[in-house]
């Protein structure tokens, strides 16, 4: 007889992110659709996205990555006269 850990590995992680996903699609279209006003839809679509990767689906700009410029951190602001 076989393990059913064997068969189905992980059956119940994939249920839980279905459930997450299906839940924060549906906070984030009622946010959306106004019908929800005292809602930050930020919780939502973080866990969205955090399920999405989880499935290997990546969320973002497509095209180029281009660097945004980086900022030089000093001690001490420089105050030009």
């Amino acid at each position: 007889m076989a393990n059913h850990n064997e068969e189905h590995p992980g059956w119940i992680s994939d249920f839980i992110r279905l459930i997450v996903l299906a839940w924060s699609l549906a906070c984030l279209s009622l946010s959306y659709l106004g019908q929800v006003k005292a809602m930050d839809p930020t919780f939502a679509a973080s866990m969205l996205t955090a399920v999405l990767s989880s499935y290997g689906v990546s969320v973002g700009k497509n095209g180029k990555n281009k660097e945004e410029p980086k900022l030089e951190s000093s001690t001490a602001p420089v105050i030009k006269k």
